[in-house]
């Protein structure tokens, strides 16, 4: 690894090793707040879907990373259904807050 990969180019300044940002962070109404997590994690299922489909098709083989992903993905699905289902009545509004933390280098 280039022992310099942390450093941009034109400044030769040290960049940060980690980002850390948010994704959804507000209070939502049940039905919109539904609509959003739920779509974050079809998302993702179908992106893990994909990725399992083409390394079967490059490999030959199944993708275990990938499967025990789009398993634990649709435990949540079904885990945040039943949440949501269980807030619907009346005016419930619900707090969302998801974010996503990327890190390079040897802290990752």
């Amino acid at each position: 690894m280039n022992a310099n990969a942390n450093i941009h180019p034109y400044t030769a300044v040290q960049q940060p090793a980690m980002l850390d940002t948010h994704l959804i962070s507000g209070v939502f109404s049940a039905c919109d707040a539904k609509e959003q997590a739920l779509k974050l994690i079809l998302d993702l299922q179908n992106y893990y879907s994909l990725r399992a489909f083409s390394h079967i098709e490059r490999f030959g083989r199944s993708d275990h990373s990938a499967e025990k992903t789009l398993k634990n993905l649709n435990e949540t699905f079904l885990e945040l259904q039943k949440l949501f289902e269980s807030n619907q009545s009346g005016h419930v509004e619900l707090k969302l807050l998801a974010s996503i933390t990327v890190q390079t280098g040897a802290e990752a």
